[in-house]
């Protein structure tokens, strides 16, 4: 290809990434989501497979830079880096992001010179792409639309990768008609397909949140509370007593409203080290004051997060989260068990702490083994099944399906995105988790160290939000749903489809001539 195609590709990508909310503090341009791959697959289909490639590869390199622009700021905050390591990061993001566009191209291209109709082939390889080709920061196509939920609701079926392909219908259809403009029959086949796919997933998004309209009011409610701190500390000054602090007033005051149950996010409690053997946070102990017992000033059952140590070996440590009953006893305990790819993942950072030190990174965090699955005994005598959600789980489908499986009554989200400084993640975090409450129709609490805390209804809407990075206190009574989702079972099974009818539809010999070249062209 020369330059213009390129140009074309990089076009595709800035439109992607302004689609985001990557603007000021996290807004973007979702519309654009529904043409942004038009340049790229215009210029693509006339070139050769590996033409296609290098194409995608460009998308998703621009992609990659523009929706991970916080990644630089993050990796100075949380290792006090240096430009070369923090870009260097970014590099390896954008590396690990290009080569799943150039498939996505690459099959398209092959798929569609196999003489299989755009309409089919895009929608198909952008299913099979999400559902199975791995990347460090998982996103759909359809993830802009966030704060659309009517779009969204296919998900409770589909999953996202369903939904994506909704959208990929739009962009096939366009650039059908821009191929071959004269022949009008082709023009209206195409957009009239759209149309019709659109207007299906509007209804079917529609009569789903009417429904949930009738039934939600009629469900069970649970008062829950999430404290948002609003505090960021530096690195070397994160174990400090006046996060807790905060913490705890927050919670005192929640009670004082009515709060079942109060959730504190992931590193909430850094004031000591608590070993994984605790079975119990005592109201009052004498080891240590009462300011940093977590329920201190307060007796609703809480769900924080903090370290827990290796009682025999004290350099293992896991990201954990307690669930306490009113006494202060554990009902759940719940390790981390998706580590963040370089951040968490101690192999990844092998190499790394070889090149830049020791220091760099955390020293011996480990995995969790089973799902965070776990029951409270309110203090109104009820009982509240719980699924706990730690960070970066949150974005990741397939996981969150396998805790779907164990019909949790509520999703709880704890994080901490202080260390990625820029607002932009912070609002990136929250669009590609929200889909979650969909694909299991339950209610999510989520709670952060400085935002965005939120609320989200079975139908993926945001009932309350705190996005700025201060301290909050809110308070929200959820739904507790205990509607079947299908998307844990199906999901799978479109995953296994999708990816056997790219194969089969890519491996058939031809018999028609590349639809995107005009008749008079092929007959030449």
């Amino acid at each position: 290809m020369h330059l213009f195609p390129f140009a074309a590709c990089a076009l595709s990508g800035v439109l992607f990434a302004a689609a985001h909310p990557i603007f000021g503090d996290g807004w973007g341009l979702p519309l654009l989501v529904w043409v942004a791959l038009v340049p790229a697959l215009l210029v693509t289909l006339r070139g050769s497979p590996a033409q296609a490639a290098a194409g995608g590869a460009v998308v998703g390199a621009v992609v990659a830079v523009l929706v991970g622009r916080w990644i630089p700021e993050a990796v100075r905050l949380h290792y006090e880096a240096g430009p070369a390591l923090a870009y260097g990061i970014s590099l390896v993001h954008a590396l690990t992001l290009a080569p799943v566009w150039a498939l996505l191209f690459w099959a398209v291209h092959r798929l569609h010179h196999r003489g299989v109709s755009l309409l089919l082939a895009l929608p198909l390889v952008v299913a099979a792409v999400e559902c199975w080709a791995p990347r460090i920061f998982p996103g759909n196509l359809a993830t802009p639309l966030y704060l659309q939920p009517t779009w969204l609701q296919l998900a409770d079926v589909f999953g996202m990768p369903g939904v994506s392909a909704v959208v990929a219908v739009v962009p096939a259809a366009i650039v059908l008609t821009l191929q071959d403009r004269r022949n009008r029959t082709v023009a209206k086949h195409a957009l009239g397909t759209a149309a019709l796919v659109l207007l299906a997933a509007q209804l079917y998004g529609q009569a789903q949140l009417w429904s949930l309209d009738r039934t939600l009011p009629n469900l069970r409610t649970v008062d829950v509370g999430v404290v948002q701190p609003g505090i960021f500390e530096p690195r070397a000054l994160a174990d400090t007593a006046e996060r807790l602090a905060i913490l705890q007033r927050g919670a005192a005051e929640l009670e004082a409203r009515g709060a079942q149950l109060i959730v504190w996010p992931e590193s909430a409690y850094r004031v000591a080290s608590v070993t994984r053997d605790v079975g119990a946070f005592p109201q009052r102990a004498k080891a240590v004051g009462d300011g940093l017992i977590p329920q201190s000033g307060f007796r609703v059952p809480l769900l924080f997060g903090g370290v827990s140590v290796d009682p025999e070996d004290g350099t293992r440590a896991w990201n954990t989260a307690w669930l306490l009953d009113d006494t202060g006893k554990v009902a759940l305990r719940y390790d981390k068990s998706k580590m963040v790819p370089i951040v968490e993942d101690d192999a990844l950072l092998l190499p790394l702490r070889w090149l830049f030190g020791d220091s760099f990174g955390p020293e011996g965090l480990q995995a969790g083994e089973r799902l965070g699955i776990g029951t409270v005994n309110l203090q109104d005598g009820s009982t509240l099944r719980v699924g706990v959600l730690i960070c970066y789980e949150s974005i990741l489908s397939s996981f969150v399906a396998q805790l779907g499986t164990h019909r949790p009554e509520l999703i709880l989200n704890i994080a901490n995105d202080a260390h990625y400084g820029s607002p932009v993640e912070r609002e990136l975090h929250l669009a590609a988790l929200l889909p979650r409450s969909i694909e299991l129709r339950r209610s999510m609490a989520r709670a952060t160290l400085n935002g965005v805390s939120a609320f989200i209804d079975p139908g993926g809407r945001i009932l309350q939000a705190e996005r700025a990075p201060t301290p909050a206190a809110m308070l929200q009574p959820l739904p507790i749903s205990t509607m079947t989702s299908l998307s844990p079972l199906t999901a799978p099974a479109l995953a296994v489809f999708v990816l056997g009818a790219c194969v089969f539809l890519g491996t058939r010999r031809g018999t028609t001539p590349p639809p995107h070249r005009p008749a008079e062209e092929a007959q030449s």
